[in-house]
C-alpha cells in the first residue's frame, strides 16, 4: 500500500500545475505534502465499510485526470483556433476592378437649317451683237527681185572738168540712164562708182542722172554700177556701164 501511495502522490505532484484556476491541485498537492494518507474520517452513529487505503486515491486521481484533459483539451483548442485563424500562407487580395459606368449619351439637338435668302439676280443688259468687220487678205510677201535694162552713159567719153573743146571733147557731161522693172514696182535705181554715188531720177518707165567729169589732171575710166529696190527691199541684179574721163593739156 506505501509503495501505491508513493505513486500516486508522485502521479499527483506531476500533474498539478502551479496556478491551477480551481485550485483542486494545489489543495491535493498541500494534503499530500501534509501526509494525508486518504483514510476518510469517522463519524459517530454511521460507520460506513472499511475501504483499501488507495481508494481515496483513486477519485482524486480520476478527478484530475479529468481536469487535466479539461486543461489539455481547452489549450489544444486554442491551439486549433489560432492555427485556423493564422492561414498557412498569406493570401493576397486581388483588386477587383470597378466597372466605371458609361456616361448615357445626350442627343444633340439638330438645329433647324436657316433658309437662305433669295438673291435677286439683276436682268442681264442685253449685248448687242457682234458684227464681223471685213477681213483683208494679207498678201504673200513680194520675193521677186526688179530688173535692169538699156543701161547706157551718152556721150561715153567726156572731158575733165573745165577743159570742154580744148581737146575735140564737146561736153563734159553725161547722162546714165536705164529702164527697171518689178511685178509690184521699183521704188530707186542708185547708181556708185569710186569716189562717189547718186539716185536716178524716175521718167516713165526710164531711170536716169547726170554724170560731170571730176578735176582730174589725168585720163580716168569711171565704171559706174546701178542697183533697182522694189517696196519689199528685193534688190536688183547690179549692172555697169563705162564714162571715159580725158583730160585735155592743149
Amino acid at each position: 500500500m506505501a509503495d501505491i501511495d508513493d505513486l500516486l502522490s508522485a502521479s499527483l505532484k506531476r500533474l498539478a500545475t502551479p496556478g491551477d484556476p480551481a485550485g483542486v491541485a494545489d489543495a491535493i498537492r498541500a494534503r499530500v505534502d501534509a501526509g494525508d494518507t486518504g483514510t476518510p474520517a469517522a463519524k459517530s452513529g454511521w460507520r460506513p465499510a472499511r475501504l483499501p487505503g488507495w481508494f481515496p486515491w483513486i477519485g482524486i486521481l480520476v478527478v484530475i485526470v479529468l481536469l487535466g484533459g479539461g486543461i489539455g483539451a481547452g489549450q489544444i483548442a486554442a491551439r486549433s483556433a489560432v492555427q485556423v485563424a493564422a492561414p498557412k500562407s498569406p493570401v493576397t487580395a486581388t483588386a477587383v476592378p470597378t466597372t466605371t459606368p458609361s456616361a448615357t449619351p445626350t442627343a444633340t439637338p439638330t438645329a433647324a437649317p436657316t433658309p437662305a435668302p433669295t438673291r435677286i439676280r439683276p436682268k442681264p443688259k442685253p449685248v448687242p451683237p457682234v458684227v464681223a468687220q471685213p477681213t483683208h487678205p494679207v498678201p504673200p510677201k513680194d520675193r521677186t527681185r526688179p530688173t535692169l535694162s538699156g543701161v547706157a552713159a551718152s556721150p561715153s567719153t567726156i572731158a575733165s572738168l573745165g577743159q570742154a573743146g580744148k581737146c575735140n571733147v564737146p561736153t563734159d557731161a553725161s547722162t546714165v540712164s536705164a529702164y527697171a522693172s518689178d511685178n509690184v514696182g521699183v521704188t530707186s535705181v542708185r547708181a556708185t562708182w569710186t569716189g562717189g554715188s547718186a539716185s536716178l531720177a524716175r521718167s516713165g518707165k526710164r531711170w536716169h542722172f547726170v554724170f560731170h567729169g571730176s578735176a582730174l589732171q589725168q585720163d580716168e575710166i569711171y565704171s559706174i554700177r546701178l542697183v533697182a529696190r522694189d517696196a519689199a527691199g528685193n534688190a536688183s541684179a547690179a549692172v555697169s556701164t563705162r564714162v571715159i574721163v580725158q583730160y585735155c593739156r592743149g
